[in-house]
């Protein structure tokens, strides 16, 4: 959960089941983000759900004026980040959807597109939620058989090289001869998918926070 202000200072809070009261509960926000982890004991399965509460942060001159509060609040769940080189779980692409992703310090978040068609060119962009740090893309061409996602020191393209200065967006644009570059069995498929069910060929993405604090971004893939 994450509250992208733009306008003046909100703080908000969180509890399950029940409707928060700001000094009764232990989920409050830092830095406009809420984030439960599946180790976390207030994660919960099942049925129910999580209450959140907004409250603007004023000061008592605040009341003598109409002082406006604004803000989007997003609320959303992701895989499971993972810390270092290790995979854990990649959260599937769709062509032309935003997927709204946040990540802690030094932990990644692997994405993974499976591409159908071999010839066509795909354009990845990452959009920086606004004041929340400075997120960036790695792209590795891989199979179903890899073992390693894409990373700082294993990975194939690195979205720092492709920003648009200025107004927060990283883009890359792969086509095919880049992916055969990359992975050069891409050559020697006409389709991805395989008959046994496997993948020759996909994307994959892993988005990591490059000032080493906690980021929020959008991340889509087009063709």
């Amino acid at each position: 959960m994450l509250a992208d202000v733009i306008q003046n200072r909100v703080f908000f809070y969180s509890q399950w089941n029940t409707y928060p009261k700001h000094f009764l509960t232990t989920k409050h926000d830092a830095n406009d983000v809420i984030a439960i982890y599946g180790d976390d004991p207030d994660y919960h399965l099942g049925d129910g759900k999580y209450y959140i509460r907004l409250r603007p942060d004023f000061a008592l001159y605040d009341l003598l004026s109409e002082r406006q509060y604004i803000y989007d609040m997003y609320a959303f769940s992701q895989a499971p980040a993972a810390d270092g080189a290790p995979l854990v779980a990649f959260e599937n692409m769709e062509l032309g959807k935003d997927y709204l992703g946040f990540s802690n310090n030094t932990s990644y978040q692997d994405y993974r597109f499976f591409q159908v068609d071999m010839q066509a060119t795909y354009d990845i962009r990452l959009t920086r939620v606004p004041g929340m740090g400075s997120p960036v893309f790695y792209v590795k061409v891989m199979n179903s058989d890899s073992q390693w996602p894409a990373r700082a020191d294993n990975s194939h393209f690195e979205s720092a090289d492709h920003e648009t200065k200025g107004d927060g967006v990283q883009t890359l644009t792969l086509d095919a001869s880049m992916r055969v570059g990359a992975w050069g069995l891409c050559a020697a498929h006409a389709t991805s998918v395989q008959g046994d069910g496997t993948q020759a060929c996909f994307i994959a993405m892993s988005v990591t926070c490059s000032d080493g604090k906690q980021c929020a971004y959008k991340l889509r893939i087009d063709q």
